[in-house]
């Protein structure tokens, strides 16, 4: 591989990606500076001036407001690119929505190339920023890295799935009461209600059931009432994060992830790793791997939630067998060597370009 000494990477995280994904991204850059690559941070400024700096990797970040007042965003701007010229980083990578308007910003004002992150299924349509100011896309869906191929939003899409180190053996569960974790059950109230209901048939069978479900902030009351009227808020307990709760989700029985249109989370790849068997209706982004070693619902009813939910939790078997093939898949295709490899070529694809922006005719096939 090329010598990665020289290159100089600043990274861009916002607080809504960061709260997403921090452990994550922090997995990425450390990855990165292992490999040689020194890493500017630029976090979203603490809402207080008494509050400190969160920094993910490195000691002393720069910081910055997100999104930026129009009014000052010039003046804003103009500052950040002369400090960060004091040391002028090779290239630029952002990770969230208002990250993309600071890094566009920055990467036409110091003329450097900017590889922006994608995550959710409708940047196939509207990416955070237009391919025309990007040299490159990162995700870390195959999923959508493959459907923004096949609409040619950009000559460089890199699949950079989430850093996972694998355990030793996987969480045996089966002695333990059923558990069920739901993850984005705020984001498809419709879905949500389909699997409430179709729960309502399971606890008959097994009366010990525990629900965890991940509400957001909102906490849906429409989730919750319907929840009371099925008699079921004895055995739920609900939260806000499923990325900040990774231990209790990993030793769940199984995932139901509840968003039709959700690509890829760590969290989810995480409890793959550990022998967790993933339950989720259909959609497009699901590439291929995904569907052989997850669990897809072609229809989303109250009946077909049950039955499928009935089965994985009666099978122990059945769970342990695809359990495995979750932690094989996981195992090849999260392997952090080779995930730093891919976003270090990458870097090294992206910053080989003299003008901005890059008329980059790299692999797509990361």
């Amino acid at each position: 591989m090329e010598s990665t000494s020289m290159m100089h990477a600043l990274v861009i995280i916002d607080n809504l990606r960061r709260s997403q994904e921090e452990q994550a991204i922090r997995d990425v850059l450390v990855g990165l500076q292992n490999a040689g690559i020194q890493i500017t941070e630029m976090v979203q400024s603490p809402e207080s001036s008494h509050d400190e700096i969160s920094p993910l990797a490195t000691e002393a970040p720069l910081h910055t407001p997100m999104p930026l007042n129009w009014l000052q965003r010039r003046r804003i701007i103009d500052g950040l690119s002369r400090e960060i010229g004091r040391s002028l980083p090779d290239v630029i990578i952002t990770f969230g929505q208002f990250a993309a308007s600071i890094g566009q910003d920055l990467a036409m004002s110091l003329e450097l190339p900017l590889v922006v992150e994608c995550w959710q299924t409708d940047h196939i349509k509207r990416p955070p920023l237009r391919p025309q100011i990007v040299s490159a896309y990162a995700t870390a869906s195959s999923g959508l890295a493959n459907a923004m191929r096949e609409r040619d939003q950009h000559h460089l899409v890199a699949t950079t799935p989430h850093p996972i180190t694998m355990t030793d053996t996987a969480n045996d569960t089966t002695n333990l009461p059923p558990s069920i974790a739901i993850l984005d059950a705020e984001v498809d109230a419709r879905s949500t209600r389909d699997i409430l209901d179709g729960l309502t048939e399971t606890v008959k069978h097994h009366p010990d059931l525990q629900i965890f479900m991940e509400l957001g902030k909102s906490r849906s009351n429409t989730t919750w009432r319907h929840a009371e009227s099925l008699g079921l808020l004895d055995r739920i307990s609900s939260f806000s994060n499923a990325s900040v709760l990774r231990p209790l989700i990993s030793d769940c029985t199984f995932l139901i992830i509840a968003n039709s249109t959700c690509c890829t989370r760590s969290v989810i790849d995480e409890a793959m790793s550990k022998g967790r068997v993933i339950l989720r209706p259909d959609h497009p982004m699901l590439a291929s791997p995904d569907r052989r070693h997850q669990c897809i619902l072609t229809e989303s009813s109250k009946e077909a939630w049950a039955e499928a939910i009935e089965d994985l939790i009666s099978d122990s078997d059945r769970r342990s067998r695809l359990g495995q093939q979750a932690r094989t898949h996981v195992r090849q295709q999260n392997d952090p060597n080779r995930v730093f490899s891919t976003w270090t070529q990458l870097i090294h694809e992206v910053s080989s370009e003299l003008s901005y922006p890059l008329g980059n005719a790299g692999s797509t096939t990361l």
